[in-house]
């Protein structure tokens, strides 16, 4: 769109309503430029910044301690969607990465458990990134 056409707020408004459509309406409001609220791909999106689905993390907060590897990489891959919003993810994940080695065995043990309700415990506190 060109540079000063009287109507570009109009056209740029008329544009987001179609990206937006009617079926975004109760989940999301457009004005101008900002969007006012929005759930999209597990994040909450308002005027104070991005932060997690509390849907989504009351699902994770529920988990029971993995019994297998399988379980722990399913669990890994469900926190690490989340991983922005855990300071110092990496490094309280280390212990159940060090699990998934290949010569490793299967022992869960405090240090794993530690980690595991840690994780859970940074996501619960509802973080947001401004």
């Amino acid at each position: 769109m060109p540079f000063g056409l009287h109507s570009a707020s109009a056209t740029f408004q008329r544009a987001l309503d179609q990206v937006t459509g009617p079926e975004m309406m109760p989940h999301a409001f457009v004005y101008q430029d900002d969007i006012i609220e929005l759930q999209y791909l597990g994040h909450r999106v308002t005027d104070q910044g991005i932060g997690t689905d509390p849907e989504k993390v009351a699902a994770i907060a529920q988990l029971k301690p993995p019994g297998n590897v399988k379980e722990l990489r399913q669990y890994l891959g469900v926190a690490s969607w989340y991983r922005r919003f855990v300071p110092d993810f990496a490094t309280l994940v280390q212990p159940l990465h060090a699990l998934l080695k290949k010569q490793a065995r299967w022992e869960w043990t405090d240090a794993h458990l530690e980690a595991f309700e840690a994780v859970k415990t940074r996501l619960a506190a509802d973080p947001i990134l401004a």
